[in-house]
Parts: structure tokens; C-alpha cells; sequence
């Protein structure tokens, strides 16, 4: 996560970038087959691959002093799960009526939930009786 986001900072020629990230893309090769197959043994060529074949990727060395920064993509898996939460609520509590899963629900069930509500106050009303919905929810399903 980190470097393949400070790359970019680091090295300033394309040739070097694109070497960079061919080394970066074997890492990330070597570590599916890791997940895939549980040999641990590739490890040695990630760390390899991280270290020594992004270093040897420059041409020379930059003479600008270059300032790293954090990885943002953890806080956008975040701020994307707070803005999903109350549809993932209440998608729970409609699988339970339903019998279907929370995945499926979310794709195919509160979509309509959300026509239903913007258009039929009357149908609105009895189906968030029946699933138990609060206020926020039922104003979540109107917008």
C-alpha cells in the first residue's frame, strides 16, 4: 500500500516509474501465490522484489529530497463503509423477512425499497412497520 503510493514522488522519469511498479506487480504476484498456496517460502521474493528491485530500478540517483506520505487508500475503505452503513442495516433487517442474503439485498432489494418509498407514502408506511425500520432509516430510503 505504501509504496506503490509514494512512487510516483520518489521517481520522476517514466522509465523508472514503470520499472518501479514491474517490480511492485511481481511482489503482489508472488504474494497471491502465498495466499493462494500458503507457501510461505515466497515471502523472501516479495521482500526481494520491495527492496532491492525497486532500488535498482533509478538509473542514478535524484538529488531532491523527497517527503513520503501515508497511505490514504485505508481511510477511503473507511469513509466508504460509513457511507454504506445504514444501507447495510437495513439490508440486514430485510434478508431476515426475506430469507436471502445481505449481499443479494443490497443489490436487488433496496433499490426497489428505495422507489417504493419515494413514491408510495401509504406502502411506505406498512413496510417499515413490517421490517421495524427507524426514522433515519426510513429518511435514508426516501433520498
Amino acid at each position: 500500500l505504501w509504496v506503490d503510493e509514494n512512487l510516483p514522488y520518489e521517481y520522476k522519469k517514466p522509465k523508472d516509474l514503470a520499472e518501479a511498479y514491474h517490480y511492485v506487480s511481481q511482489a503482489d504476484l508472488f504474494n497471491r501465490r502465498i495466499r493462494r498456496w500458503q507457501h510461505w517460502r515466497f515471502l523472501v521474493y516479495i521482500n526481494a522484489f520491495l527492496s532491492g528491485g525497486i532500488a535498482s530500478s533509478k538509473d542514478s540517483k535524484y538529488s531532491e529530497f523527497v517527503q513520503y506520505k501515508p497511505t490514504m487508500r485505508i481511510l477511503k475503505l473507511w469513509m466508504a463503509n460509513q457511507k454504506y452503513a445504514k444501507r447495510k442495516a437495513i439490508a440486514e433487517k430485510i434478508h431476515e423477512k426475506m430469507h436471502t442474503s445481505v449481499k443479494e439485498t443490497v443489490k436487488s432489494v433496496v433499490p426497489y425499497m428505495q422507489v417504493i418509498f419515494k413514491q408510495n407514502k401509504e406502502m411506505s408506511g406498512k413496510i417499515a412497520a413490517e421490517l421495524d425500520l427507524d426514522e433515519e432509516e426510513v429518511e435514508w430510503l426516501c433520498k
